[in-house]
């Protein structure tokens, strides 16, 4: 615990945007080989391109309901998106949010918005009864070396993770079972590339741990960190690991077995109208946060400088960046 804790013993916070929008938003982030940064738009119905400090670089249309997850991989030799659409988005109307529902989707764009290719949900016993709610999505790249498959978490819907080919073909579905137990809310996925061969990685939110597979689905081993108690979002920095935690803190998993968590926060499941707070009339708003207290971190990502970039879950969520100790 000692190194793990030096070495983030200086930890740089730097609040890269905070919207006004109304919206209650999923963020998302995923930094393009450019430099810049795509982000969920508040709207929800786009991704917000941004300079490394923050300010506007443009908008790419979706035409969906939110982005909920976000991936770059490349595509014929250029940056391209996987989002992750889940179909339900909390959205304003007369002092309270209501659902908005609508099919969700996995799918493709390339940096103009263009669909590149998108993926149905398979034909599984679960979707007589639930429906595609996709949270995340993760690509075995070809230009790492990988098979081009891609994985997408439903964690809202089936609770199901899938395997499709390159070209959309699907493949076969996790359900957590080879686990010992079914997956609860699988919202954040990973192909993991630091051990000597790839694995998939599963944070298992509902079941408040960590599922490693190989890259033909066989269960490999789970992890759980005292603490840690809702896994969302997973990141590699280097040959360590980081996760978000929706209840309000960021873990940094040390590749010599320590956890710590990064920034502070107030017990915020049992503050009314968490991950917001309520006004003078009951009703949500954006929760005055200041520096180094996390609201409910959801997305993370790692630049290429090396700085942790994450977004929360709530009204008027933050885009941050935290800077380790060089």
């Amino acid at each position: 615990m000692k190194n793990a804790t030096n070495r983030w013993s200086s930890v740089g916070w730097q609040e890269l945007d905070r919207s006004a929008d109304r919206s209650w938003v999923h963020g998302a982030v995923a930094p393009l080989r450019d430099g810049r940064l795509a982000v969920t738009d508040p709207g929800g119905r786009a991704v917000s391109l941004r300079h490394p400090d923050g300010r506007p670089a443009g908008l790419i249309p979706t035409g969906g309901t939110e982005v909920h997850g976000l991936t770059v991989v490349d595509h014929e030799g250029a940056d391209a998106l996987w989002i992750a659409d889940p179909g339900h988005k909390f959205v304003p109307r007369a002092g309270r949010y209501d659902d908005h529902l609508a099919p969700g989707r996995a799918l493709l764009v390339d940096l103009n918005g263009n669909t590149l290719l998108t993926l149905s949900a398979p034909a599984r016993p679960e979707y007589a009864t639930e429906p595609w709610r996709p949270c995340a999505v993760a690509v075995d790249e070809r230009r790492l070396g990988g098979s081009g498959a891609v994985w997408v978490a439903d964690g809202y819907g089936g609770h199901l993770v899938h395997r499709y080919d390159a070209d959309g073909t699907f493949r076969h579905t996790l359900d957590g079972t080879g686990s010992g137990r079914r997956f609860d809310t699988p919202h954040g996925i990973l192909v993991d590339r630091r051990g000597s061969e790839p694995v998939l990685l599963v944070a298992d939110r509902g079941n408040r741990r960590l599922v490693t597979f190989d890259l033909a689905g066989a269960f490999l081993g789970e992890r759980t960190v005292p603490g840690l108690a809702g896994p969302s979002g997973l990141a590699v920095r280097g040959d360590d690991l980081l996760v978000t935690d929706l209840y309000g803190a960021v873990w940094w998993l040390a590749a010599d077995g320590s956890a710590v968590p990064l920034g502070t926060s107030e017990d915020p499941p049992r503050r009314p109208g968490w991950p917001n707070r309520l006004d003078d009339a009951g009703a949500p708003v954006a929760a005055a946060q200041h520096d180094l207290a996390f609201g409910a971190p959801h997305g993370i990502a790692v630049d290429g400088r090396g700085d942790v970039l994450v977004t929360e879950w709530g009204i008027g969520a933050r885009l941050i960046r935290l800077t380790p100790h060089r």
